[in-house]
């Protein structure tokens, strides 16, 4: 019985991945610029490498607690310390109604973060150039980091041209 088994990235086969920010050169190496948050220090880093592996061994149902196996889903937030005043837990989104719409967006959002929701506005749609826009206000549960990764994880998979995700203003602030 093997307890090593080397990793996809090892093995140079791609990661669950499948965006830009994929680098099969990388392959684990600790100090490549993908495997780090942008301006965060070394000591309140984790290394990017170490989750995929754990993902990946969650996604294969390779790590099972008392029997039952883990589902693991990305909860980090990449991004240094802003010096800007200005932040919101609040997202507004904007765009074709077959992706700016409650249910699309939930499915989407709950196979990519973790998150809370105070709330969610339904603005209606309004004519554009090119067809119908629909408008949704997503109020997030946490203070900003919810509300950030949902705009990551929102406009790394969507078209720009289709889909317009702004902070608004937060009604509590």
């Amino acid at each position: 019985m093997s307890y090593f088994h080397p990793s996809r990235m090892a093995l140079g086969v791609p990661a669950h991945k499948t965006d830009d920010t994929y680098c099969p050169k990388h392959r684990g190496d600790k100090s490549h610029p993908i495997n780090s948050g942008e301006n965060v220090p070394e000591d309140k880093n984790t290394n990017i490498w170490a989750a995929e592996l754990f993902l990946d061994k969650c996604d294969g149902g390779l790590i099972k607690v008392e029997g039952v196996t883990v589902n693991a889903l990305w909860n980090r937030n990449k991004i240094a310390d802003s010096d800007t005043d200005y932040r919101s837990r609040v997202l507004l989104i904007a765009g074709d109604p077959k992706i700016v719409n409650k249910e699309y967006i939930d499915v989407f959002l709950s196979s990519k973060i973790v998150y809370g929701l105070d709330m969610v506005i339904d603005h209606g749609v309004v004519s554009g150039f090119e067809g119908t826009i629909s408008r949704l206000e997503y109020r997030f549960a946490s203070w900003y980091g919810q509300s950030n990764l949902a705009h990551k994880a929102l406009m790394a998979e969507h078209d720009k041209d289709s889909l317009l995700v702004q902070y608004g203003e937060d009604p509590c602030c």
